[in-house]
Parts: structure tokens; C-alpha cells; sequence
């Protein structure tokens, strides 16, 4: 009986010790290898990896049409975008200065340089008549403009100049330009609106 019990307990520890050596040489295999031995799993494709959907359109026309539908939403928010930004520079930009207006020229200045200019033109007729016109001087070379139908009744080519309050001699013009088709026995609007002409200070 007790040689049975020994040899029973002699077996155990037999395949005790040999299961763990087995165990200690697994290990020791996992580890010289680096690591242990990689596990993979399958992995289906998902509903937003698939090339096809179930109404059988591709991804990439799924694709286009969602950045048709932004681009839309985009576009139709264009214009108030736009509107703000506009009023934002307008909050942000500075008014411009303008510039300030010329001084007005007092009513006796301006008397003045007119009265420098403006001069009397007398013209002898014929019959010991004179012909009284008035003139601009237009020109530094002393040409003056006045009437046609005052040169055209004087039938003269020179007049006597005469400038200042009271009124002196000033000098002699002579006349340089006469419309040809102007008279002045013609009243009609074409005729009027030729009535100037021109003398030059000799």
C-alpha cells in the first residue's frame, strides 16, 4: 500500500516538473523571437468606405453632391457676407478731407479787374457821325472783342480807344475779324448769334 501511495506521488511530481519545463521553454522561445506572435482581426468595410451606396451611386458622385449643396448654401449667403463686409469698411475707412473752397473775391475786387479791361470803342462815320461801341480786352497783345454789328455800321477799320473813369485816350485798334456772313440788317437767330468781332490794339 505505502509503495503504491509512494509511486503515485513519484508519478505527480514528475508531470509537475515536466509541464513546467515545457512552460519555461514556451517563454523562453516568445522572447528570443522579439515578441509575441501578431493577432489579426477582419474588419468589414463600413457604410462610408463602400464604393457603391444602396441606390447605386458611387462615392465620389455622393461627393459631388455634397459640395454642390455647400457650394449653393455658400453662393446664397454670398450677398449678406458681402453687405457686411461692405459696411464694416465703410466704419473703418476714414472720410476724406475735401478740399476748402476758394475765397470769394470781394464785389469791389472784382469791379476792379473788370473795369481794367472793359474799354470804349469810337468810330468815325461818315458825315462827321461816331459810331460809341463797348469792348473786353481779351488778350495780353491787346486784342478786344466787341459787336459785329457795331464794326459792320462804322464801316471803318480803325477806332479810337479810349479806357479809365473819366475815359482818355488809350490807343488805336484796327479790326481783325468780321464774320463774313454776318449783317447787320438781319435779325434772324443765325445772323445773332455771329455778332462778334475782333480789333487789335495797333
Amino acid at each position: 500500500m505505502r509503495k503504491s501511495i509512494l509511486a503515485a506521488g513519484i508519478f505527480a511530481l514528475g508531470l509537475a516538473l515536466l509541464f513546467a519545463a515545457r512552460n519555461d521553454s514556451l517563454f523562453s522561445f516568445f522572447s528570443l523571437s522579439g515578441s509575441a506572435p501578431d493577432i489579426y482581426t477582419a474588419s468589414t468595410p463600413s457604410s462610408t468606405d463602400s464604393s457603391l451606396y444602396t441606390d447605386g451611386s458611387s462615392a465620389e458622385e455622393n461627393e459631388n453632391t455634397t459640395d454642390s449643396l455647400e457650394s449653393q448654401e455658400v453662393l446664397g449667403t454670398l450677398p449678406e457676407h458681402l453687405q457686411i463686409v461692405q459696411e464694416e469698411r465703410a466704419l473703418v475707412e476714414e472720410p476724406i478731407a475735401s478740399a476748402p473752397p476758394p475765397a470769394r473775391l470781394p464785389a469791389h475786387t472784382l469791379y476792379e479787374i473788370a473795369a481794367e479791361r472793359v474799354v470804349n470803342l469810337f468810330c468815325e462815320l461818315p458825315g462827321d457821325e461816331v459810331a460809341i461801341a463797348t469792348g473786353v480786352l481779351i488778350h495780353s497783345k491787346g486784342y478786344i472783342l466787341t459787336n459785329a454789328h457795331v464794326a459792320d455800321a462804322a464801316e471803318a477799320h480803325s477806332c479810337l480807344i479810349r479806357r479809365g473813369s473819366p475815359a482818355r485816350n488809350f490807343a488805336v485798334a484796327e479790326r481783325v475779324f468780321l464774320p463774313p456772313e454776318f449783317s447787320s440788317l438781319s435779325h434772324t437767330r443765325e445772323n445773332l448769334a455771329q455778332d462778334v468781332a475782333i480789333w487789335k490794339i495797333k
